[in-house]
């Protein structure tokens, strides 16, 4: 398994979770473009386009975010 260092989540990333209120929760269902595709493409970046599992070159179409929020702190 690849280490990761990981950096700093995009900054629309982080302005589209500070939108959340009491009738509107950031969440799987509701995570769509351009914040999703500037995650992905940040950690594709991160990673740099290696598979941090397996150790296989990924690209953009081949591959997905596996996780919204940190499964150290939800692992369920």
């Amino acid at each position: 398994m690849k280490f990761i260092r990981k950096n700093e989540e995009p900054a629309s990333f982080i302005a589209w979770k500070q939108q959340a209120s009491s009738e509107w929760k950031p969440n799987w269902d509701n995570f769509q473009k351009p914040e999703k595709l500037e995650v992905h493409r940040s950690i594709l970046v991160e990673q740099g386009c290696i598979c941090c599992y397996c150790g296989q070159r990924i690209a953009k179409e081949e591959s997905h975010i596996e996780h919204f929020q940190p499964r150290t702190s939800f692992p369920e």
